[in-house]
């Protein structure tokens, strides 16, 4: 693990450099991953079990086109555990963001007095099921995109170690934009060896991908294009049919020494450009190349 986070910290300068102004978004994104890499290794011992009938399961998912987590459900932890997860989280967020102090501590003490159970926050949101996030903001007063965030971020570890368990397992046949593993849609790909992969913003998965086929909608009429940033190290694709929009980082020109885990970071004026292109200013600001598809 030491090695990982002297890998992070190595790239987190290299992205600050490039980026001084996002450097507060940078370094807070960092930490919550870097905490939620270390929550899943934790919970990789405790899921150890489960691991054989997940792997058992994966030609299932390809089967049925459905995510495991939609097949088996998340997998039972502690309420104690959840918890810690938590409130783990809540640190995190309260170290960067000084401003959400109250609203920080209402959801702290709410989750120890037992008001609502962080599992069934985290789970229903995944679901894209609001009203158990909505009951928690009325109950405790803090704002719904806060509740849903933390919910999410809570929720990632558990996530992760289930990718851990399930890694080397052939994901061969799966051909849908959303994650086999946690069933989220992603805006993150990357390139390599001239093939392009998805990588779940989620879980962590990775899985290949056509580039000429919408993740979202699944559009391959050739209405996709993308413009080149930055001498082809980034790719903003756009589907012309459903208007969603994806990011790709070409490793074939930007090497490797950025971790894929900060690529929805590191493309953040990709995100830019993506907002500028719908509200018809073209590509403004950002430096990009003449050629698209």
């Amino acid at each position: 693990m030491e090695h990982a986070n002297n890998r992070f910290e190595h790239a987190i300068e290299v992205i600050i450099k490039e980026k001084p102004d996002l450097a507060p978004s940078i370094l807070f994104y960092a930490d919550i991953l870097l905490l939620q890499e270390q929550l899943s290794e934790g919970l990789i011992r405790a899921l150890r079990d489960r691991g054989p009938s997940l792997r058992n399961s994966i030609q299932e998912v390809i089967k049925r086109g459905k995510s495991l987590i939609e097949l088996v459900g998340i997998p039972d932890l502690k309420y104690e555990e959840w918890k810690r997860i938590f409130q783990e989280i809540l640190g995190v967020v309260e170290r960067y963001r000084d401003e959400l102090k109250e609203e920080l501590e209402s959801l702290s003490k709410a989750a120890e007095e037992g008001i609502f159970s962080p599992k069934e926050l985290a789970r229903f949101s995944l679901s894209g099921d609001l009203n158990y996030a909505r009951g928690v903001s009325v109950e405790t007063g803090v704002d719904l995109d806060l509740v849903s965030a933390i919910a999410l971020w809570t929720l990632q570890p558990v996530l992760m170690a289930i990718k851990k368990l399930i890694d080397g397992e052939e994901l061969r046949g799966w051909r849908n934009g959303f994650c086999p593993i946690c069933g989220s849609y992603t805006r993150t790909g990357y390139i390599e060896g001239g093939r392009n992969h998805l990588k779940c913003e989620v879980c962590g998965m990775e899985w290949p991908y056509e580039d000429r086929r919408c993740p979202f909608c699944g559009n391959e009429d050739g209405k996709i294009s993308y413009q080149s940033i930055n001498k082809d190290r980034f790719r903003l694709y756009i589907c012309e049919k459903c208007g969603e929009y994806w990011k790709i980082v070409n490793e074939d020109v930007s090497g490797k020494e950025i971790p894929r885990e900060l690529y929805p970071v590191w493309t953040f004026e990709l995100d830019d450009l993506a907002s500028k292109l719908e509200s018809g200013q073209g590509a403004l600001d950002a430096e990009a190349d003449e050629d698209s598809r």
